[in-house]
């Protein structure tokens, strides 16, 4: 298929693809982004100054981390975004924004 025609793949996302400002989804994993975040940054240095363990601080929290901020990335996937005051919700151009910014 030529460069400007959407793929199956493509055609087939377009239908999962959302607006960033639709709904309270998008905000309440914003809070849990600053929530993980937050945790992040008091356990990763309070580990590593005292030469601790991951897993003894916190049990499965570098793991559920890890999960967490995987799911954030491929979450980015699914939302538009906004271009010169246009909503862009096309699959390749949201990936494309994604991967330079």
């Amino acid at each position: 298929s030529s460069i400007g025609n959407p793929t199956c793949v493509e055609r087939a996302l377009e239908h999962v693809m959302q607006d960033p400002n639709s709904g309270p989804f998008p905000v309440l994993f914003d809070c849990c982004c600053l929530l993980v975040a937050c945790l992040d940054l008091a356990i990763v240095p309070y580990a590593l100054a005292w030469d601790m363990d991951f897993h003894d601080v916190l049990p499965g929290s570098g793991l559920i981390a890890c999960i967490f901020w995987s799911l954030a990335i491929l979450r980015s996937f699914i939302y538009g975004y906004y271009h010169q005051g246009e909503l862009e919700l096309r699959p390749r151009r949201v990936a494309q924004h994604y991967f330079r910014t």
